[in-house]
């Protein structure tokens, strides 16, 4: 009966108390993308250097080596937020999860094809497509999870509603903040 109050006074179903395998199986993909998402955008100022001098053959505080340093940093994180913005647009358009996957899909590739770069140009390329891949999946996660909450099956009110389910989820996002930390 309270169910049936609950439902008629927020129009949202009751919740379920404990999540489901696949919910959780989304909470562990999510953790590993996000994991991976924040180690691309932090590795970079730890690699650029032997970076430039291997592939671009420059010497550390020439014009040249400066300049790339510059690009290499700027470049991406201009590119990510253009697409970020844009991928809220495409998400609303095209649909949540085909923008997530298509977005998780172009990072995983473009990080993969970065490391067989041979010039410094295509690293470029392939840095900027990697950050706006992953600034577009960060867009379209956060989407699908706000649509999820409004319906009442958002998978981190769902964990709230049993402790241990809780303290499972807080063990995720505490691995996934200590697993970007370099060795």
């Amino acid at each position: 009966m309270l169910d049936k109050v609950t439902e008629e006074i927020t129009g949202i179903l009751p919740l379920p108390l404990r999540l489901t395998g696949v919910q959780w199986l989304i909470c562990i993909t999510a953790s590993l993308g996000f994991a991976f998402d924040i180690y691309e955008l932090l590795m970079m100022p730890l690699i650029v250097r032997p970076l430039l001098i291997d592939l671009g053959n420059l010497k550390p505080g020439s014009p040249e080596f400066n300049s790339w340093v510059g690009t290499l940093f700027y470049l991406p994180a201009v590119a990510g937020g253009i697409f970020g913005l844009l991928g809220g647009y495409l998400a609303d358009r095209l649909g949540r999860r085909r923008v997530l996957m298509g977005s998780i899909l172009l990072y995983s590739f473009s990080a993969c094809a970065a490391s067989f770069a041979t010039s410094l140009p295509v690293l470029l390329i392939l840095r900027c497509t990697t950050v706006i891949g992953a600034a577009t999946e960060f867009v379209a996660s956060i989407a699908w999870e706000t649509r999820k909450q409004r319906q009442g099956t958002s998978l981190t009110m769902q964990a709230r509603r049993h402790p241990r389910d809780l303290r499972l989820w807080r063990h995720f996002t505490t691995l996934q903040r200590f697993s970007t930390f370099p060795n």
